[in-house]
């Protein structure tokens, strides 16, 4: 009989061990998603919960304006596809160089809907073209 509870023993701890590292993988790849949305698609979204997005768009030159409270910037985003369309964001952190407007962002945080801030968490820059342009130059002459 000892054989018989030490193989069940075995086999319970196995599937208590399956069902907790299908657990963590469950819960880790649902609060890691993250929506990439353009700026139209953010501002047609109903007011709800902040949910992880990722916003792509250009910084808008009026309204750009350091935080008060700290480091940081509170500027509009603009859609690349429909610059009639822009939304707020604050982002507390250190502004990238690059940073400027015009500049083309790419923006990771969360949202609740068109009549609140985007709270970004991480601001990337992206390298502007015309030093695409100016390397061409160079690299034909």
């Amino acid at each position: 009989m000892p054989k018989k509870n030490s193989k069940s023993l075995y086999i319970a701890a196995l599937a208590l061990l399956l069902l907790g590292v299908g657990y963590l993988a469950a819960t880790g790849v649902a609060s890691s998603t993250v929506y990439h949305l353009q700026i139209a698609e953010a501002l047609a979204l109903p007011p709800a919960k902040p949910i992880p997005v990722r916003l792509a768009g250009a910084v808008k030159a009026e309204g750009i304006s350091p935080l008060a409270e700290g480091i940081g910037v509170r500027f509009q985003i603009r859609d690349h596809e429909d610059p009639t369309k822009s939304l707020w964001a604050v982002y507390r952190g250190a502004v990238p160089d690059l940073f400027a407007p015009d500049a083309a962002v790419i923006l990771e945080g969360s949202y609740e809907g068109p009549e609140q801030e985007f709270q970004a968490s991480k601001l990337t820059t992206l390298c502007p073209t015309k030093y695409e342009k100016k390397l061409e130059e160079t690299q034909q002459s």
